[in-house]
């Protein structure tokens, strides 16, 4: 009976909506002034505002590698309720690169660095407006004025050019003139250094914990610049340009294992494979690769004591690449600033020394091959440093890809 009630009580609501709606009013019929579905229109949307002054942003501070660059948005009218700014290397935005200052990284040295600066405003259309583009030196001219920090590559240059002071690649505080040293700072292997310029007038080498290794000890003395001549000597200044300090108090000799300068090379280490060569690499690969023909003749860069052996690869071997020799290596060992260095050349044809010889920079250790896990002709080059791989690359003490 309860299910029977409830099947009645729906019938009679559904039956008196079907009513209500049959006497509704059509629209043919409708009182006056009320409105029909055709008399009804949608307002078009509120036109956005556009911003009456939108200025391209500006940067200042010298645009080298290593230096920190501020972005000014200009003055907007109306005033934006937000700003966001983006850097750019090469026009591409730099990812986390988005507050009003950047630290240039070392490797965006010549290329172009912009900031874009885009406004917002309720009411108003999003405006993006973008600075200039301004070249990044490796260069900071021939003044460097304290707090100042020199990464490897940065460098201060004379005013004709011809010479350079900074970091190398392999960490060495040097004095060079093109691609010769002339005065070091016997720090070499330091690996994620830096040279500072310090406040007090101190120029430190300090190394990636902070530690320094090397110091122009003139903390205190009141230099207020350092200044590299055309004579190609450094020097510290104090505010009356007296010296405090030059690059006379440096090594005027290299380290004893590094190449002469008589010998094809770049900084002190002698090219591998002559007269010239392009490095290549891959990820995971522990070294650089220099194609050449078989027989090619291998040269040291950097004198050392010989070891030379004949292994079998039993890993890490691609399956791509023949391994159905033993690979013949020459391994080159030498003390540089208290630092073990392990030079390995691998694939070799044949030697042109023996375990326990001793080699300068320069000499002929064998010859090129494709021995062991190789798929052609070519030289492996590769750096120990403390016994550890992948601290530096061959490329690095050579200044480039390509010699």
């Amino acid at each position: 009976m309860t299910r029977t009630r409830r099947i009645a009580s729906l019938s009679i609501a559904a039956a008196s909506a079907v009513a209500l709606l049959l006497s509704a009013p059509s629209a043919a019929t409708a009182a006056p002034g009320a409105l029909s579905p055709s008399s009804i229109t949608v307002a078009p949307a509120a036109t956005q505002a556009a911003f009456t002054r939108a200025p391209a942003p500006t940067i200042s501070g010298t645009a080298v590698a290593g230096n920190v660059l501020t972005v000014t948005a200009g003055s907007w009218q109306p005033a934006p309720s937000r700003l966001d700014i983006q850097w750019r290397v090469d026009g591409n935005p730099v990812d986390g690169a988005t507050g009003t200052e950047w630290e240039v990284p070392t490797g965006v040295a010549g290329r172009s660095v912009s900031v874009s600066v885009s406004a917002s405003r309720a009411g108003y259309q999003t405006k993006t407006t973008t600075s200039a583009a301004r070249a990044v030196s490796w260069s900071l001219g021939s003044v460097m004025t304290p707090g100042t920090i020199l990464r490897p590559g940065m460098k201060l240059t004379s005013p004709d050019g011809r010479y350079a002071f900074g970091i190398l690649g392999d960490g060495n505080v040097a004095l060079t003139r093109g691609t010769a040293l002339v005065r070091t700072a016997k720090t070499t292997l330091v690996l994620d250094g830096r040279l500072s310029f310090t406040k007090d007038g101190e120029l430190l080498l300090l190394n990636q914990y902070d530690v320094a290794l090397w110091s122009s000890g003139t903390g205190g003395l009141g230099a207020t610049g350092a200044v590299l001549g055309n004579d190609g000597v450094l020097r510290l200044v104090d505010g009356n340009s007296d010296d405090v300090w030059t690059s006379a108090k440096m090594a005027a000799q290299p380290d004893a294992t590094a190449a002469a300068a008589s010998v094809p090379g770049r900084f002190g280490w002698a090219y591998p494979l002559r007269p010239s060569g392009t490095f290549t690499t891959y990820a995971g690969h522990s070294g650089d690769d220099i194609s050449a023909s078989t027989g090619t003749p291998i040269y040291a860069m950097r004198g050392g004591t010989v070891s030379v052996r004949e292994l079998w690869i039993t890993s890490g071997c691609p399956s791509w690449a023949p391994n159905t020799t033993k690979q013949k290596e020459v391994v080159v060992t030498s003390t540089v600033d208290g630092r073990r260095l392990e030079q390995v050349y691998a694939h070799l044809s044949a030697f042109s020394v023996k375990t326990g010889q001793s080699v300068t920079a320069g000499q002929r250790i064998g010859s090129v091959g494709s021995t062991g896990c190789s798929t052609g002709p070519h030289l492996h080059t590769a750096f120990t440093v403390d016994g550890v791989r992948f601290e530096l690359y061959p490329r690095d003490v050579l200044g480039g890809s390509s010699y």
